[in-house]
């Protein structure tokens, strides 16, 4: 077909008068000398087709044919000097144009009801007929891409956005001349809003103009990388807005500012600045915003908000100037904020908190000191914050669930209490610590999953009941331990350091003098299903009296002589794991019956 310039009568046929009448999907591709397609003129051609794709057909000018009763989905993509000229699609479900000349359509076209249409990369997208605005209209979902002339389409449109009476969702990329949405609003239907990479955009509506009030269904607005826009006026967003979510805008310096559009207004009655001061926002994303230096112009956070995610903001200093938190919020995530020193200055109103998480701030030296009132927090991660020296005095509260901490580099010491978190599930420890934890303090009773990786770590478990956690199903452990040639080894009165017999997944890495497992280490563990050692560079053998019978996955890496022992039908540990049925040595199955995506995907159950 790469040679065919033009499709016409040879296509249909000489003598048929009704073609293609039970054909339902026709593609052309990768056609390049195509220049045009010449329609039958009889209304009954192509009567049930449903989808047609026309892609990489550089060089077809023109036309599509008149009327395609039946078609729910049209896609046009990489036809640079193709004109889409379309008259009748009543069922049309989906238009996706994305490499064109121009888009064209008679007065009288009629779309149906579609559900999405994209328009992407036209190179002529302003010159746009009363037609097209017509099909548009009913659209429920718009994304607009690469258009240098976008502000022609909103005033080609007689009365603004709002004539898309059935948009949910709108979606503009690398339109550069957006600088604002029409004074008119949004559409009252809308929902979402995603605008990406228009580097012209500097507010969302014209300076001075305030949202209208009978627009009230827009819940969520997403803006990245519009590197014109300083703020976000509060008195421009609809009071439904429930998520925003800001990314990678490089001059940004206050998301919400309270102040910019409201001022604007010479006539504006106290009921309306009250609605307008009123906000259902509930979740708050910015990421990657270099200029960010405050939250909101006013320093209060919204009372409503339950998530706030803050990520790569190097200027930014506080969360509230206030030193609160809202009392609603349920999820906090921190992460890469250097200059912030606390996150509050109490938490006595965050009843509702249920997960923090803390990731690389330096500047972070200390919690609020009652933490341990949060009575509904499950999950607590405190990762990369070199700053960060002591828990509060009260520890934590005693309901957390999942408990994380590492490479605190001057953290001196665990949480006191440690062992009254009895609904402690996972706790997950990578830190070297001056101070551990008294025998007596011990190990939360009820943990399901431990990984710890301190040097310090791995004798002390034993001494702190590691074998009386009953629940406990997988253990890892980053040993680092030079006096360490046995696993598990002996107590200093000689007494075996046994393992919880409930594991079900044992993992032991960087012991790096670690010779060979302990036979009676091992045999208590009856229900041990996956075993995976990594970096043990001397060990040379298994327990002597070989694995447990219950395992059924065994890996293996970077243990150069356990793997050249294990990885043939000579090798001296081979008859301990031919039973076997996966096993992964340096990344490869002994067993060839064995898929490795397979075998990855259990693994990392």
């Amino acid at each position: 077909m790469a040679g065919v310039k033009s499709v016409g009568r040879e296509f249909y046929g000489e003598s048929c008068s009704r073609p293609f009448q039970s054909l339902e999907t026709l593609h052309f591709e990768n056609m390049p000398r195509w220049e045009k397609w010449i329609p039958l003129g009889v209304s009954e051609a192509f009567a049930c087709l449903r989808k047609l794709s026309i892609i990489r057909c550089h060089n077809l000018v023109r036309k599509l044919p008149d009327h395609l009763p039946s078609l729910k989905k049209l896609v046009i993509h990489g036809c640079w000097n193709l004109v889409v000229s379309v008259s009748n699609l009543p069922m049309l479900c989906v238009l996706a144009i994305e490499g064109c000349k121009r888009v064209e359509c008679e007065s009288s076209v009629g779309f149906g009801s579609p559900y999405s249409m994209v328009f992407s990369k036209i190179s002529e997208f302003g010159h746009v007929t009363a037609g097209l605005m017509h099909g548009v209209s009913k659209v429920e979902y718009l994304k607009i891409v690469d258009s240098e002339k976008l502000t022609t389409l909103w005033e080609k449109i007689p009365e603004g956005l709002h004539r898309l009476k059935f948009l949910r969702e709108l979606s503009i990329e690398d339109c550069p001349t957006l600088v604002s949405f029409p004074a008119s609003g949004f559409p009252s239907m809308l929902k979402v809003i995603q605008i990406k990479s228009c580097s012209g955009l500097k507010s969302l509506l014209p300076e001075g103009t305030l949202h209208s009030r009978e627009n009230a269904c827009l819940v969520r607005l997403c803006v990245v990388r519009c590197d014109s826009m300083k703020s976000i006026a509060r008195g421009q967003l609809p009071t439904t807005l429930k998520r925003l979510e800001i990314s990678h805008c490089m001059n940004l310096q206050c998301a919400l500012d309270e102040g910019e559009g409201s001022s604007s207004s010479s006539v504006m009655h106290d009921e309306d600045i009250n609605n307008r001061s009123k906000t259902h926002l509930q979740y708050l994303d910015i990421k990657s915003c270099p200029s960010l230096t405050t939250l909101t112009s006013s320093g209060k956070l919204p009372a409503t908000l339950t998530h706030l995610l803050l990520r790569e903001c190097p200027k930014l200093m506080c969360l509230s100037s206030t030193g609160k938190l809202p009392a609603a919020l349920q999820y906090l995530e921190i992460q890469s904020i250097p200059k912030l020193q606390k996150i509050a200055e109490r938490l006595h109103q965050n009843t509702f908190l249920e997960c923090i998480k803390i990731w690389n701030c330096h500047g972070l030296k200390s919690l609020p000191e009652d933490l341990h009132n949060l009575s509904k927090l499950r999950q607590f991660q405190i990762v990369w914050c070199t700053s960060f020296s002591s828990f509060p005095a009260a520890g934590l509260p005693s309901n957390l669930r999942v408990l994380g901490i590492k490479n605190c580099k001057n953290l001196k010491a665990l949480p006191n209490g440690m062992r009254n978190l009895t609904s402690l599930q996972k706790l997950d420890i990578s830190n070297r610590l001056d101070s551990l934890p008294s025998p007596q303090e011990g190990l939360p009773t009820n943990l399901i999953e431990l990984n710890m990786i301190d040097l310090k770590f791995y004798k002390p478990m034993f001494e702190w009941g590691l074998q009386q956690l009953t629940s406990l199903i997988k253990l890892s452990i980053h040993g680092e331990c030079l006096d360490v040639d046995s696993f598990p080894g002996e107590r200093e009165n000689g007494a075996m350091m046994l393992l919880p017999n409930s594991l079900s997944i044992l993992c032991i890495s960087y012991f790096q003098n670690l010779e060979c497992l302990s036979p009676k280490g091992f045999q208590n563990l009856t229900s041990l299903n996956q075993l995976k050692i990594y970096n043990c560079l001397k060990l040379t053998s298994l327990p002597k009296e070989g694995l447990p019978p219950s395992l059924t996955q065994l890996e293996i890496r970077n243990c150069p002589l356990l793997s050249q022992h294990c990885n043939n039908e000579k090798g001296q540990e081979w008859s301990k794991i031919v039973h076997i049925p996966c096993v992964l040595i340096d990344n490869k199955f002994i067993h060839e019956t064995v898929t490795t995506d397979s075998f990855t995907t259990q693994l990392n159950r």
